[in-house]
């Protein structure tokens, strides 16, 4: 008796386990399904930024950032984000085009587009920065399309003591 109620014990046990991993399988498979099934426009395209290695605290200067899709599907862009680095040391003191929005979120300046980049098209954004602080300072600019894909360039700049 005590034999049979182990190995009932143990059926109940294996069953559970059984039971669990079809579940968690099951799981994973209808995710993975789920994910192969969204629709998905890989971003072919590049990001260029172009900027004074070094310049003096007393002017400012130009950082031109060329998005260019070097595809055949066209991308929304959602934003154009600059992290704080770059922010806390350099004054924006104009951009073109215009963005329709600008907010600070999570240690980013985001500017909001929502604009189409062509295929085989470029957009061209021309920031105009007055440097804050002497020093060397590193950061980036990042650009996010639909989907959720991003390019992103690093940026670095020497500031000097005007002469």
């Amino acid at each position: 008796m005590l034999v049979g109620s182990l190995l009932f014990a143990l059926g109940c046990l294996s069953g559970l386990f059984v039971g669990f991993l079809g579940a968690k399988t099951n799981r994973t498979l209808s995710a993975l399904e789920d994910l192969a099934s969204m629709p998905s426009t890989p971003l072919m395209a590049d990001i260029a930024v172009d900027y004074p290695a070094s310049t003096t605290l007393a002017k400012p200067f130009d950082l031109v950032v060329t998005l260019s899709d070097t595809g055949v599907t066209s991308h929304q862009l959602f934003t154009l984000d600059l992290n704080d680095a770059i922010c806390d040391n350099f004054e924006v003191v104009s951009i073109t085009p215009e963005p329709s929005e600008t907010q600070r979120e999570y240690g980013w300046h985001e500017y909001t587009y929502n604009t189409t980049l062509a295929p085989n098209s470029q957009l061209v954004f021309t920031l105009t920065l007055q440097p804050k602080h002497e020093g060397v300072f590193e950061g980036s600019v990042d650009a996010y399309f639909d989907d959720w894909d991003s390019l992103s360039a690093p940026v670095s700049i020497r500031v000097t003591p005007p002469n």
